[in-house]
């Protein structure tokens, strides 16, 4: 018959011991990788995507590069700054404000399709990394939480950028009196 030793008070402070360390160690390891993923030095990152939908003139959705969700909705930067200078395409469906803005929302979005659609063995996506809360780095997102990105094409411009060339999105900054004034320019 064997017999049952009596639990001492150095076998729990072992066990809280090793639990402490475990923890310490995870904790460690986290700071490393994230700050491998996104280094102090890193001002952009580029994703592969499977595939690339459209759902508006500056709106896309990215396949294949999240395992944790099918898809990640970005919006188009172009050659702008995140949250300082982007693109703003017209609205199509119920966030249009006008008959004339679904009509420029939906010519904004059989543009951007035929861009990508034309390039789309040869695109790259680029996601700026900026400055987060708690001085992590972190890729670039707007007020919603879409990823802020631009498409870039083989012949040097961003998808954004080819939009606003060809008159179907405008330079888009932050304001009221700036989105007044594209709306302006939707509505009349």
């Amino acid at each position: 018959m064997s017999e049952e030793r009596p639990r001492t008070g150095k076998t729990y402070k072992l066990s809280f011991d090793l639990l402490a360390y475990g923890v310490c160690l995870t904790a460690i390891s986290l700071v490393v990788w994230h700050s491998f993923k996104y280094s102090a030095h890193e001002t952009e990152r580029f994703l592969q995507p499977d595939a690339i939908q459209v759902v508006d003139g500056d709106t896309v959705r990215l396949y294949g590069v999240s395992s944790a969700r099918n898809f990640i909705t970005a919006r188009l930067l172009g050659d702008g700054e995140p949250n300082v200078v982007g693109v703003d395409a017209p609205e199509t469906g119920r966030f249009a404000r006008c008959a004339a803005e679904v009509s420029a929302g939906a010519a904004a979005s059989l543009r951007l399709s035929h861009v990508l659609g034309h390039n789309r063995a040869r695109l790259r996506v680029r996601w700026p990394v900026v400055e987060g809360p708690g001085g992590f780095r972190d890729g670039a997102r707007d007020g919603t939480g879409r990823l802020l990105i631009s498409i870039l094409l083989p012949d040097g411009r961003t998808a954004g950028g080819a939009l606003i060339q060809s008159g179907h999105a405008v330079v888009w900054k932050p304001g009221k009196a700036e989105s007044d004034k594209r709306l302006q320019g939707w509505c009349g």
